[in-house]
């Protein structure tokens, strides 16, 4: 495999979407460019960890930018926004730095502290590996991970789709090796690269094969300008994307010695993942009193017989639930309640929003139907 030095090209399209997450802001942004990966790559193998923080816009204006996109996004498609739904992130410490513009702050919460880069640097160009053989360690040289970032790996997304996230496993001199990267509007949000990981690659079904990792992604009719990674060595893929509209899109690859298959395919609305959410904390909420009811004899009075925190008292999809980040305010709203039943029938309401939607206000019933209330 060739060192992970020439990559894609054609990033013009790019240039377009300058409007899409980050309009007029006087923000610093990350490098974008036909080179970008290169460089984030180059420095990554050098291991100056300062400047690859820079190359992933960490500096000045982190913050805003980060802010901007949280207007927008739900916290979901936000950490694939900002490269981070693989890394080691509290949702809550990110929400406070954006609150106080702390753009140190915040890189260490989404998992780009000092320790983390550090980290990501010697896995990226480890070349030394043990073997166990005989009750022995043996010390071997093999390619580093960071050899599968070849010219292949060519990302060219539709404007549709500014930010994405991909997972490529590959075979690195005998070992599973494991590569993310990240990009939104041309700029790299995230590089990573390591060895022997925990995870594995897709594995491939038994579904209709093709000879490169781009047409089964469009067997699920996905346009996300993917790589073909044709070279044998490949082995899985898995891409988030995030649309205008927070729309994320989740693909899963897998390749075997007949070629590519589509494993998974998930598309999910920002709406659709809201009311899920809110519709998860209603029956969470039932449950919780059902059990106390069965354990004491009686419906509890209110919540604060329950073991709760307080996100679960918060809807998501309700205007004051703010797509989901109300929830770490210090005082989340309280828009999910029990409801006293008026008698022991199945279908009294168990609990209720508070806030009104587009059916009513949305409840479940003491035998777990979801339902609308007229008030």
């Amino acid at each position: 495999m060739k060192p992970p030095i020439a990559l894609a090209r054609g990033w013009s399209a790019w240039a377009a979407l300058a409007l899409l997450f980050a309009a007029c802001t006087p923000a610093t942004l990350p490098p974008s460019g036909p080179d970008a990966l290169g460089d984030a790559a180059r420095l990554l193998q050098r291991g100056d960890r300062r400047a690859l923080a820079a190359a992933l816009g960490h500096g000045p204006g982190y913050a805003a930018v980060a802010r901007e996109l949280s207007d927008r996004l739900d916290p979901r498609a936000w950490l694939v926004a900002m490269g981070a739904s693989w890394r080691e992130h509290d949702l809550g410490a990110c929400a406070r730095a954006m609150t106080h513009g702390d753009d140190a702050a915040l890189a260490v919460a989404l998992g780009f502290g000092e320790q983390a880069l550090n980290a990501d640097i010697l896995h990226a160009g480890r070349s030394v590996f043990a073997r166990r053989s005989g009750g022995m360690d043996y010390y071997e040289e093999g390619p580093a991970p960071l050899s599968l970032l070849d010219n292949t790996v060519r990302f060219a997304p539709a404007p549709q789709w500014p930010a994405l996230e991909a997972a490529l496993w590959g075979d690195a001199g005998g070992r599973t090796a494991r590569l993310r990267l990240g990009l939104r509007r041309g700029a790299v949000t995230t590089l990573q690269a390591a060895a022997e990981t925990v995870d594995l690659p897709p594995r491939a079904r038994d579904a209709a094969r093709h000879a490169d990792a781009r047409a089964a992604a469009g067997s699920a009719g996905a346009d996300l300008g993917l790589p073909r990674l044709e070279a044998l060595h490949w082995l899985g893929l898995e891409v988030r994307a995030v649309s205008e509209q927070g729309e994320l899109w989740t693909l899963r690859l897998g390749r075997d010695d007949r070629g590519w298959c589509l494993v998974e395919s998930s598309r999910v609305t920002l709406a659709q993942r809201l009311e899920s959410e809110r519709d998860r904390r209603l029956e969470h909420l039932r449950r919780l009193a059902l059990e106390l009811q069965r354990a004491s004899g009686a419906w509890p009075a209110d919540e604060s017989r329950l073991t709760l925190r307080p996100a679960d008292l918060c809807d998501p999809s309700a205007p004051s639930g703010r797509r989901g980040w109300a929830e770490f305010d210090a005082a989340p709203p309280r828009t999910i309640a029990l409801r006293q039943p008026d008698s022991d029938r199945p279908r009294d309401p168990a609990a209720v929003c508070l806030e009104r939607g587009p059916g009513g206000f949305r409840a479940i019933t003491r035998d777990g139907t979801l339902t609308w209330l007229s008030e």
